[in-house]
């Protein structure tokens, strides 16, 4: 927590250079997460976006592991990006599938976690079930993405349970480190299935935990994933107190299931590039302040969205991005 007398704004503005990131050409996954829950939500009906699914190509690596002073900072990152600046820079990465992208080829993004988009279609299921034969012993995985959000892999907690075990049979045979599916931080509905409204977020996430609960075999993770982003509307100490409180209900829901660790598999502050300043403030906050709080220590990991546009310039960090 911050003090409100002094806002995060003036405490970090001396430590933001303002560095003009250049939005990426193809920016479908910023559209894609440009959301803030602070604002008026959608229609409570099915909704239709113009995302699709994210269909990655194979790549010849499988990935390297670092020794980065810092493992508990990753980056997520997508087909289209020049991540050579960040080689070696960060402890590991994830690309909402379940290989390194060819983006990754030759560099050290630190561990790879891979993730099963969705198993309700064979462009993705396949990829995960062919990849698991080279993944190591002890590696983390990433369940489904957005349940919760139409245009991602928008199931209930009960259809998930029911795929669940294209992910759950690595902890056996792989000593894997599972995580939940990773919701969005919205907070209410934004749609239905079958005529019944599909919960978001948190209470998406608590009927999910809730059901691997009481499933025969019984369901357990090693981690809650999480995603959240900002909104460009509201301040920096105002976007601050929205992870503070949406991380501390997290938080809660792992110790009341017992799950030892809380991942930010996704984020962003949801600032761009001509609003640079900000967001690298808000990372300042995040790396100095939030992550630090003895009251967050189970959040171990977070994965800042790098297709946002704004800790890049040309093959260049940005200030957000040394930040």
């Amino acid at each position: 927590m911050w003090s409100t007398s002094q806002s995060l704004f003036s405490f970090f503005s001396v430590l933001c250079t303002l560095v003009q990131a250049k939005p990426h050409a193809n920016p479908q996954w910023h559209h894609r997460h440009s959301r803030g829950v602070a604002a008026s939500p959608t229609s409570s009906t099915t909704t239709t976006t113009t995302s699709t699914s994210p269909t990655p190509s194979t790549p010849q690596s499988s990935g390297t592991t670092s020794d980065s002073s810092s493992p508990n900072i990753g980056i997520l990152y997508d087909s289209t990006s020049d991540l050579s600046a960040f080689s070696g820079q960060v402890g590991f990465s994830v690309d909402w599938s379940p290989i390194p992208l060819s983006s990754s080829d030759n560099l050290d993004l630190g561990t790879f976690y891979p993730q099963l988009w969705t198993f309700q279609d064979s462009n993705h299921l396949n990829p995960w079930t062919n990849a698991a034969p080279s993944w190591p012993s002890g590696i983390n995985l990433i369940g489904f993405n957005e349940p919760d959000m139409p245009g991602q892999s928008w199931m209930t907690p009960s259809t998930a349970i029911s795929g669940w075990n294209y992910i759950a049979q690595y902890q056996s045979s792989k000593d894997a480190k599972i995580s939940t599916p990773g919701v969005s931080n919205s907070v209410v509905s934004l749609g239905t299935i079958d005529g019944v409204a599909n919960p978001a977020g948190q209470e998406w996430m608590s009927q999910f935990l809730s059901l691997a609960a009481s499933n025969s075999p019984k369901y357990t993770f090693q981690a809650i994933s999480m995603h959240w982003y900002g909104s460009s509307s509201l301040t920096v100490d105002e976007n601050g107190a929205m992870l503070n409180e949406q991380a501390g209900a997290m938080i809660q829901l792992a110790e009341d299931n017992g799950i030892p660790e809380v991942w930010i598999t996704e984020m962003g502050s949801g600032y761009d590039a001509s609003t640079a300043t900000e967001d690298c403030q808000f990372i300042q906050w995040l790396e100095g302040t939030f992550m630090k709080n003895a009251s967050n220590s189970m959040i171990t990991h977070y994965a800042y969205n790098e297709h946002l546009g704004t800790l890049l310039n040309g093959d260049s960090m940005t200030s957000s991005g040394s930040a």
